[in-house]
């Protein structure tokens, strides 16, 4: 019965305990907010602080995720751009970093068929 109950207390303690490990805090910032209400929805935070773009390459991927669905007033997406490019800028590559893994299943309820204007990760 002790054991039991200490392996319902070990998991219960890590059921606490491992989701806020797994969270990210985005760095502050104007947009910060925006991110986290707008692309968090179908993204963990880990996704956008492991990523590096240029603010060319960030202007496409904000404009790829609203074609696909992603809420933004036009006015939001500027500065949701502007975050994510000071905050985020391009990382060195390198030679084991391949564009399959890099890639992570999405909620079904954000994924659509609309087509994606090109863009390179």
């Amino acid at each position: 019965m002790k054991t039991l109950s200490f392996a319902l207390i070990s998991a219960g303690a890590a059921a606490l305990v491992i989701p806020a490990l797994a969270q990210t805090q985005l760095p502050n910032g104007t947009g910060k907010q925006i991110v986290e209400t707008q692309c968090t929805v179908c993204h963990e935070a880990l996704r956008i602080t492991n990523a590096g773009h240029t603010r060319e390459e960030w202007d496409n991927v904000v404009h790829n995720m609203i074609m696909m669905g992603a809420v933004l007033k036009p006015e939001q997406i500027s500065v949701v751009t502007n975050y994510l490019a000071s905050n985020f800028p391009p990382k060195a590559k390198s030679k084991s970093s391949t564009r399959s893994s890099r890639r992570t299943s999405m909620p079904s309820r954000c994924r659509r068929t609309i087509p994606m204007r090109s863009f390179r990760c």
